[in-house]
């Protein structure tokens, strides 16, 4: 865990891995949601050091922040779709043996 890749490293890769496969509109809404969203909270962090409950308490955090422009918190869809794409990032690392588990696995959503 301790030699384990940053988030925002793992990210980058699958995007990149990613490219080809999905309509440039989508990759950007990845990347959008990634930067915005979850990048501030896991990008420093190394992934293998993220636990299910780090999951729940940003979804939480998410679910409940004003946001700067209205005031209010996100909308459960912008909620959802942070989410999957923090999770496509989690199924990158699983994949390729980066982390031993998901833990977005099991979250529930707003």
């Amino acid at each position: 865990m301790r030699n384990s890749k940053a988030f925002a490293a793992v990210a980058e890769a699958a995007l990149a891995a990613s490219t080809g496969r999905l309509k440039v509109r989508t990759q950007d809404g990845y990347r959008r949601m990634l930067d915005r969203h979850v990048l501030p909270t896991f990008g420093t962090r190394r992934i293998a050091s993220v636990t299910s409950e780090d999951v729940e308490q940003w979804i939480a955090q998410l679910a409940s922040t004003p946001t700067q422009r209205g005031g209010k918190p996100l909308h459960p869809s912008t909620v959802k779709h942070a989410f999957i794409a923090a999770n496509k990032v989690f199924r990158y690392a699983l994949r390729h043996r980066l982390i031993g588990h998901n833990p977005a696995t099991g979250t529930e959503l707003p």
